[in-house]
């Protein structure tokens, strides 16, 4: 009895994992419908995972993607007068954004691009850093509703040290995180 059980829970947690990643991908543009919803036949469902599992997961995570909310973290005035200016990276992060035709919220619960930065002073002469850049994608939790999920699809970062007076470089780096970011969503476009 006990293996029946087990083998019902295996069942169960496998058709929960396709439910999950149906809505995931369903919510993200990338597929319509699950087939499981549609005919409740799990062969189709197995059939349908196996196709998605054959695309690259970059391009699942990056494909589709229109709009995007910008939230920078950890940027704090302080750093401003080391040259490491909010406003204008911020500017220039956008301005890249538009460019590569990434609209910022048009409506609805757009994805979220979060830029975020930790800054520790070491012994006074050097601070050690680390810049993450991720896409956050809303995951609707119920279709009715305006209760979404955020789940992490994408990130990148960078970690090192700067002196006081080479903060600045970190707007630079940002900016290269971004610029990759752009040049991934491109190739999943094209793809």
């Amino acid at each position: 009895m006990r293996k029946v059980c087990r083998v019902r829970l295996r069942h169960s947690a496998r058709r929960l994992v396709t439910a999950i990643a149906a809505s995931v991908l369903t919510a993200s543009g990338i597929a319509t419908s699950h087939p499981l919803q549609a005919t409740g036949d799990h062969s189709t469902a197995v059939a349908w995972d196996a196709a998605v599992a054959a695309v690259p997961e970059e391009l699942r995570a990056l494909r589709g993607l229109q709009e995007v909310r910008l939230e920078l973290h950890g940027f704090d005035v302080q750093y401003g007068r080391y040259g490491l200016d909010r406003v204008e990276l911020e500017a220039a992060i956008r301005e890249r954004l538009q460019a590569a035709g990434l609209r910022e919220d048009g409506g609805g619960p757009p994805a979220r691009l979060r830029l975020s930065i930790r800054l520790n002073l070491a012994e006074q002469r050097y601070y050690s850093y680390g810049l993450r850049l991720a896409l956050l994608r809303p995951i609707a939790l119920v279709a009715e509703d305006d209760a979404y999920i955020w789940i992490e699809v994408w990130s990148d970062g960078q970690v090192g040290a700067v002196t006081p007076i080479q903060l600045p470089r970190l707007s630079r780096f940002a900016l290269t995180l971004i610029d990759a970011f752009v040049s991934q969503r491109r190739q999943a476009e094209q793809g």
